[in-house]
């Protein structure tokens, strides 16, 4: 048989896999909607730290040993909304934006590359 009709036969077996293999079915068990604990709301009280000419804009919650929450690219603290009020029952939770980001000043005479800071 031609090496082009195998590749073709199994390809198509594959997609016919995957296209009938759902997770709800694999995990049947733990087919919760995710999203329903999910808010767009910002419950936290902006602080910010002045560096010299700059800003850098935080939001802390709970009490205890700190846990510092830092955002990728492109993101800021909004990011960590839903993810806050899970981990500061016994730490404060500090998430904060990169200069350049969210509601941190964003510096014309500096380098604020994400290697940088």
């Amino acid at each position: 048989m031609n090496k082009s009709i195998i590749k073709a036969i199994l390809l198509s077996l594959i997609i016919l896999l995957f296209e009938n293999a759902k997770a709800q079915d694999v995990y049947a068990e733990k087919n919760t909607k995710v999203e329903k604990d999910i808010s767009v709301d910002f419950p936290f009280e902006s602080k910010f730290i002045n560096l010299g000419t700059d800003t850098v804009h935080y939001v802390e919650s709970g009490e205890g040993d700190p846990i510092i929450l830092m955002h990728g690219l492109p993101a800021n603290s909004y990011l960590w909304r839903n993810i806050i009020p899970n981990i500061d029952d016994n730490k404060k939770v500090i998430a904060l934006d990169f200069l350049g980001f969210g509601k941190s000043s964003f510096p014309k005479d500096r380098n604020v590359t994400v290697e940088v800071q």
